[in-house]
């Protein structure tokens, strides 16, 4: 193995090609398995294994144990993207090919989104169940990717890819309360989604009495249908992102171009010298939340600071930058913001806050009721019938039918680290503590914003759970989001 400081660079060169790779790649059609191939040592698991056994030895320095850590992390992580890398190419250009066979004359990707803008309940309805028989069939596909991931965890010495995740975990740190986060949100979001549905048709309703499905809360997404009340979002962002120090100086490093909905994403190219900004395409209000989060992504990455060690400014939590995105995307259900922001009326506002948390306490729901599924399918494997057993689940948990094709989409690639719930409840713990500390009003006060800049400029030194209690004085969880979702709901 190389020193460490060789390896280090040797990394660093391996996500700057994966980033350019996937930057000027069309969707499906990134050649990663080459950059692995030129950075072998990066992706060898015997690197990753010998890295984290310094971590036991006397030899290392107390100082250096953090940054180690994280290179451990990285590795690992790195060594299992190789691993299942011919899978997920495949997973992927499927779902950007069309599937004839089962009705779907558009990419599967593309016709998944279009969902939520057809607004004839009989063609949304016929278009849902082409596109689940689409999904069913990439089963094969996905239990490639999970049989290489396990192979992948094996050769890291890992007796599965839970056993992997789970000895990462201090145990200081508390386990996210899923179950009371489903229990406690499960009345505010059943009203408001009843509500809801009622304006996508009228008399629809949620499941158990009603026979409303996934694609019916899509279309919740372009709601509500007053024309142009989201058409000022994007500049109102701006405004909102021109407030921070150095935005000017930010800005030079992202670059932005739009791409299918699908494909939205923010890809780190040279951190922070060079971030790639992928919106969606279009202004429909549908969009406007992935283009919140992602822009806010792109900005943490461009605020970190170039002489940062490379583990913080590449390596760490992932979560901890998806944070920032979850910031940006809660102007949207935050009255205030939308009345000063976008100009909308009192009852607008409220409104839109409504649909906007409405969403997001969704996509959090339905992360929290797939994770003992996702643990299952990680140690013995996808199924039909435990596909089958998550989408009972998630049927339950978003009070509409959800088909096992697409509930395929949102465990194939069998992530257990709770991505969106631990980036959320920390964006929820940062918007409390700068109210508390600053009197933020939406980050507004110049103090708030230097403050979030400030962690941005760290990058991502820590896991979110080491962050929490540092900047707000307590334990990562999920209380304070669920009071922030369900406090907007009940408004």
């Amino acid at each position: 193995m190389a020193s460490l400081n060789a390896l280090r660079a040797d990394a660093e060169a391996w996500l700057e090609e994966m980033g350019r790779a996937r930057a000027r790649a069309e969707p499906g059609t990134a050649q990663l398995a080459t950059v692995d191939a030129a950075h072998p040592e990066v992706v060898s698991p015997e690197t990753a294994r010998a890295v984290r056994a310094l971590l036991g030895s006397s030899r290392v320095p107390e100082h250096e144990l953090p940054r180690l850590r994280i290179l451990v992390r990285f590795l690992e992580d790195a060594s299992l993207e190789a691993a299942a890398r011919e899978g997920h190419s495949a997973l992927e250009a499927a779902r950007w090919r069309s599937a004839p066979e089962s009705g779907v004359e558009a990419p599967l990707a593309e016709a998944e989104a279009q969902l939520a803008l057809t607004g004839e309940r009989p063609a949304r309805l016929q278009r849902e169940a082409a596109v689940n028989r689409g999904w069913e069939g990439l089963l094969a596909r996905a239990q490639r990717v999970q049989t290489e991931l396990a192979d992948g965890a094996s050769a890291l010495g890992a007796t599965s890819l839970a056993g992997l995740l789970d000895a990462r975990r201090d145990p200081a740190w508390p386990a996210l309360d899923l179950d009371g986060f489903l229990r406690t949100t499960e009345d505010a979001y059943r009203e408001v989604l009843s509500w809801a549905l009622g304006k996508v048709a009228p008399r629809l309703l949620p499941l158990p009495r009603g026979d409303a499905t996934l694609a019916d809360l899509e279309r919740v997404r372009t709601l509500p249908g007053y024309p142009g009340t989201l058409d000022g979002a994007d500049e109102g962002l701006r405004a909102w992102a021109a407030r921070l120090p150095d935005a000017e100086e930010r800005a030079r490093f992202v670059k932005t171009r739009t791409v299918l909905a699908p494909a939205a994403r923010t890809i780190a190219v040279e951190v922070p010298e060079q971030i790639e900004l992928l919106l969606p395409e279009g202004t429909e209000s549908a969009d406007v939340p992935r283009r919140f989060f992602w822009t806010a992504c792109a900005l943490h990455l461009a605020s970190v600071e170039p002489e940062a060690p490379v583990e913080h400014r590449w390596m760490g939590d992932r979560a901890v930058v998806s944070a920032s995105g979850w910031m940006a995307r809660g102007l949207l259900w935050r009255e205030r913001w939308l009345r000063s922001a976008l100009g909308l009326g009192r009852a607008t506002a409220r409104e839109v806050a409504r649909m906007e948390a409405l969403v997001a306490l969704g996509t959090l729901r339905a992360e929290a009721a797939l994770q003992p599924h996702l643990r299952t399918m990680a140690t013995e494997g996808l199924t039909l019938q435990r596909l089958g057993e998550a989408a009972e689940s998630l049927s339950a948990a978003l009070h509409v039918r959800v088909g096992r094709g697409r509930t395929l989409t949102r465990v194939a690639d069998l992530d257990l680290t709770l991505p969106r719930l631990r980036a959320a409840a920390l964006a929820s713990c940062l918007w409390a503590e700068a109210d508390r500390r600053f009197d933020a009003e939406d980050l507004r006060n110049p103090v708030a914003a230097r403050w979030l800049v400030a962690i941005w400029s760290q990058g991502a030194p820590e896991v979110a759970e080491q962050m929490a209690p540092a900047l707000c004085a307590a334990q990562l969880g999920l209380e304070g989001l669920r009071a922030e979702l369900v406090g907007v709901l009940g408004a």
